[in-house]
């Protein structure tokens, strides 16, 4: 028919539509999505703030001043500008010590930092996992449609030779019955991939935030290019050290040892160390009278210890801090052994794929090849229209668990990568 003629030329080359390689579509995918601006926005962040702790920690803080009053009741006149009524100077502080509080806050910053890493890590692998699978559903809703458009065609002839055969007395009337069912069902299984074909598009086009209805037209993925397997122990050593939740959850295990530390240090009194230098006089303004200490410097040191209801909210913080260690101690061990489940589930799955793929591809060979045997047979009235129907059906079949495995195999390996934790961008 001519509608499946032009659907099929559409399919092949759309009139207008928007070129796309895997490539392209993967960078326009990283260059436009929100998910992952957040996450390297908030790697900025915690950069940041690491390097603000960075320098709290190790830089004094350091006052420049200057100061003056042109208009007072103490000037004379009160209006008055004048280089003795300015004051002047520079002042600087360094915290020496304070229980390690500060090395533990600067700690705590650097885990923050790490964390956003490790957070931005994993927003990448998701979309690029959510791209590919926008991408291959296309590809594999178009093959599905031309399979089905293909079917049509295949009805339709039959059909017409049914009637054809039933009015040179070849074949009964029931064969043309069923043969015009045959093309009906195909006629209508047709409009179903078209329609999931559509919705494919929309999806691919919404990810990169183009309009739902505008055409696609992608490039084909020739072959599957990794057939192998994977080495499983391999494979779990390094998820075990990369994986993007566990290495969360060590970070967080690290937090929580930092905070434990914390308020076990809360049990002891306080005790600071801090050094202060302070200069009057600033570029020959608000220079001190003679004989002042100019410039003025000490190291000083002050202990405190409060009692009362502080306290008890120490040792309340210090049990808390204990129950949140161990909390976080319990959660990786699951996470561990979690983590093992899904590689070792995945592995399977992989070798499940791996044969899917090959036993598809020899049933979509010896369906077709059987079906163009009993063809013969039919028009040659030597084999029964439920046999001919028999015959379509399983080439159909084969053809649509060949396209579909097809691409099951691409997603799979890269759908493994990703839960072992291995890069796949």
């Amino acid at each position: 028919m001519l509608k499946h003629l032009a659907l099929l030329l559409m399919l092949a080359s759309p009139a207008g539509a928007a070129s796309w390689t895997l490539d392209g579509y993967l960078k326009e995918v990283y260059s436009v999505s929100h998910d992952l601006r957040q996450a390297e926005e908030g790697v900025r962040l915690a950069r940041s703030s690491y390097m603000s702790s960075l320098a709290s920690f190790y830089l004094p803080a350091v006052l420049l001043s200057a100061s003056n009053a042109p208009y007072s009741s103490y000037n004379s006149p009160r209006l008055l500008f004048s280089r003795d009524n300015t004051a002047a100077g520079v002042s600087a502080s360094l915290n020496l010590f304070n229980n390690f509080k500060d090395k533990l806050g600067l700690d705590s910053s650097r885990l923050d930092r790490d964390s956003s890493d490790v957070a931005l890590f994993a927003a990448r692998q998701d979309l690029t996992l959510s791209a590919l699978n926008s991408y291959y559903d296309v590809l594999r809703k178009k093959q599905l449609l031309k399979v089905a458009d293909a079917s049509v065609t295949a009805y339709e002839e039959q059909y017409k030779k049914a009637q054809q055969y039933y009015k040179e007395g070849l074949k009964s009337y029931s064969d043309v019955l069923k043969s015009e069912l045959n093309f009906r069902l195909s006629q209508l299984a047709e409009m179903r991939y078209a329609e999931d074909y559509r919705n494919s598009v929309m999806a691919f086009n919404t990810l990169v935030y183009r309009q739902p209805e505008e055409e696609a037209d992608l490039a084909e993925i020739p072959a599957v290019s990794d057939t192998s397997m994977p080495v499983l122990e391999t494979d779990l050593a390094f998820a075990l050290a990369g994986r993007p939740d566990l290495r969360q959850a060590r970070i967080s295990l690290d937090q929580k040892k930092i905070s434990r530390k914390k308020a076990y240090i809360g049990w002891f009194p306080d005790f600071s160390v801090d050094a202060a230098y302070n200069r009057q006089g600033l570029f020959g303004l608000g220079n001190p009278p003679a004989g002042t200490v100019n410039p003025s410097y000490s190291v000083g040191m002050s202990l405190s210890l409060p009692i009362g209801p502080g306290t008890f909210s120490d040792m309340n913080s210090n049990l808390s801090a204990a129950i949140d260690l161990a909390r976080s101690e319990r959660a990786l061990v699951e996470a561990e052994l979690k983590a093992k489940k899904e590689i070792i589930s995945a592995w399977h799955s992989r070798a499940l794929a791996l044969k899917s793929y090959e036993v598809a591809r020899m049933s979509a060979d010896i369906s077709a090849q059987n079906l163009v045997i009993v063809n013969e047979k039919y028009s040659q009235g030597r084999a029964s229209m439920i046999e001919l129907d028999t015959a379509q059906s399983d080439d159909l079949n084969a053809k649509n668990s060949l396209a579909n495995s097809f691409f099951d195999l691409l997603l799979n390996r890269v759908a493994y990568d990703r839960t072992v934790g291995r890069k796949i961008w």
